[in-house]
């Protein structure tokens, strides 16, 4: 909350020598900063906020994007390519306890974090010594795709992407193909799924970090604070200190605003995609009767409808919200916030 102007108020929350004299407390804390892995703290945070942008693709990323909020255990169905660059930022194992899937995983993100020529370190990573036979031409494979891709080909990007055996094979490609998350989020194809644009935010974040992630991004409402404070968890964990901070105010995802039925129609209407919501309607037992008017044809019950109720079509939402880069987080909360 403090203004970049400071004055002499601001500067007193800085004067840590009288701060440290006068609070006993504070002299016990010693922080062994060596500990933070500062560029791993900052990956996190990248991390959360393209996962905060892409949960309005729907309940599953959601679901994921508040799991790993909160380092808490992932769904079993998605205790796969997802679990594994999850598990990178909750634990940590030695190499001789993992496999070469996430072996690769790890030096993915490993180059994500520290590189500052990323394709150039992924294929020597690719091509390097460390897979055995059984690996190693797969490994090469895929390093030889990905020297050819930005190249002349005679596929197209898609075809490329169609013919991708596995899913880290999809997240390689984008990495090469797009510079940055903000160029992910204006780039789409029908061939994705929801999980692939978990997987794609996820290493995007990683990479862009907390910092390079679009600035649209961390002006929501709300949002900077509450991703700094978990990153501070995050680096104080390492550090081993046992310190802790009140939480701020949790912001809500577009999906979990979309949990509240009046501001479900009101998005639907504002972003003209009604076709992809349905209305349930539950009536009750008994006679009805029909009532032509100049306005439509009425139906007339005995006692009391229950208020219609708008739900989600989740395949048809999907492939429209995927497609549509979100930039209005702060009108749509302020609508939320009026709707009773």
């Amino acid at each position: 909350g403090l203004k970049l102007q400071s004055n002499k108020t601001d500067q007193k929350l800085f004067n840590t020598e009288s701060l440290l004299l006068d609070n006993p407390i504070i002299k016990e804390i010693h922080i062994d900063y060596k500990k933070i892995d500062y560029k791993k703290v900052y990956s996190f945070g990248g991390l959360l906020l393209t996962m905060f942008y892409f949960a309005k693709n729907g309940n599953n990323t959601n679901e994921i994007y508040h799991a790993i909020n909160e380092l808490s255990d992932l769904p079993k169905s998605y205790e796969n390519d997802i679990y594994l660059i999850y598990q990178y930022f909750r634990e940590s194992k030695k190499d001789t306890e993992i496999n070469p899937k996430e072996q690769m995983y790890n030096g993915l993100i490993d180059i994500a974090i520290k590189s500052k020529t990323f394709k150039e370190d992924i294929i020597e990573f690719l091509e390097s010594d460390r897979w055995d036979e059984k690996n190693k031409k797969r490994t090469q494979s895929l390093a030889n795709k990905l020297k050819t891709f930005e190249v002349i080909s005679d596929k197209t990007v898609s075809e490329q992407f169609k013919e991708a055996k596995t899913a880290l094979e999809k997240v390689l490609l984008m990495l090469f193909l797009r510079e940055d998350s903000e160029a992910l989020m204006e780039y789409n194809y029908d061939i994705f799924s929801e999980e692939d644009y978990i997987l794609f935010a996820m290493m995007f974040g990683i990479r862009d970090k907390f910092s390079k992630v679009p600035k649209f991004i961390r002006e929501f409402n709300g949002l900077q604070n509450f991703i700094s404070y978990k990153m501070a968890l995050c680096a104080h964990k390492q550090a081993n200190t046992e310190i802790l901070f009140n939480c701020p105010q949790k912001p809500l995802t577009i999906m979990d605003m979309l949990k509240k039925n009046e501001f479900k129609k009101w998005f639907a209407r504002h972003l003209k995609f009604e076709d992809c919501f349905q209305t349930k309607i539950t009536i009750p037992n008994g006679n009805y009767k029909l009532e032509n008017t100049n306005f439509g044809l009425n139906i007339l019950f005995d006692g009391i409808v229950k208020t219609p109720i708008a739900e989600l079509k989740a395949d048809k939402y999907f492939i429209f919200i995927s497609k549509q880069k979100l930039t209005e987080y702060n009108k749509y909360l302020e609508k939320y916030k009026k709707i009773k």
